[in-house]
């Protein structure tokens, strides 16, 4: 039985077909270096910001493992940049929550990204991401929302202090929110949910944008958000 890797290694090796990318709708096409290029630049202290954008099955989440699959490697020893993956739909299990559970699964798939690139290249001690995990969760009941969020700051900040290594995040299948009621969109017992949801997306969203006020605007981290083509 073809082990999990090496199916991987083929269907990316032989079986790959580049995509066709392009600035903004309708934009001019530019090759896929072009967007590696704008998702691996970080700087200090402000977010990098990028939107992947496309139809449904038009390639978004594979080239985002093909990304990941010929460059994390090389950006890692390179460039000293991890990349992480954020499902939102397989986070969920096509449904949404609140936003204390919101920030506790991010904070825990980031460190469990870290953790994996930490398994096979040894980039800090073992002992001290054990302890920055830990540490960084929240203490008590109280604001546990907001706590958890000052969690994923300590989490990467600490991290990016002790490796010197970034984190370029895709918060990939963010458009599932605003499928979630597709089938009964106008009945009106559905409006409230379908308004939670959409501000559920927009949450997420702003968390790590610039002039939020949001405390992982400023982060010093790479963002590429990934969503179908239309989605407001």
């Amino acid at each position: 039985m073809p082990t999990e890797e090496y199916v991987t290694y083929r269907f990316h090796e032989e079986y790959y077909i580049t995509p066709s990318l392009q600035w903004d709708i309708g934009g001019a096409h530019i090759p896929p270096e072009v967007f590696e290029n704008a998702i691996s630049t970080v700087s200090e202290k402000q977010n990098t910001i990028n939107f992947l954008t496309g139809s449904v099955g038009s390639g978004k989440t594979t080239y985002i493992f093909n990304i990941l699959f010929r460059k994390h490697k090389e950006w890692l020893e390179e460039k000293k940049l991890l990349i992480a993956r954020l499902d939102i739909d397989a986070l969920y299990q096509h449904s949404y929550v609140d936003k204390k559970d919101l920030y506790k699964k991010i904070h825990q798939q980031i460190y469990r990204w870290i953790e994996k690139y930490n398994n096979e290249y040894t980039i800090i001690d073992k002992d001290f991401l054990n302890n920055l995990y830990v540490n960084s969760q929240p203490i008590g009941e109280n604001n546990v929302s907001e706590l958890w969020l000052q969690g994923i700051r300590t989490l990467i900040e600490r991290f990016r202090a002790k490796s010197e290594c970034s984190i370029i995040l895709f918060v990939d299948n963010l458009d599932f929110i605003y499928r979630l009621f597709d089938r009964d969109f106008f009945l009106k017992e559905r409006k409230e949910d379908i308004a939670n949801a959409h501000a559920f997306a927009r949450n997420i969203v702003s968390l790590f944008v610039q002039g939020t006020n949001a405390p992982l605007s400023l982060l010093g981290i790479s963002i590429s958000f990934c969503f179908e083509t239309g989605y407001n």
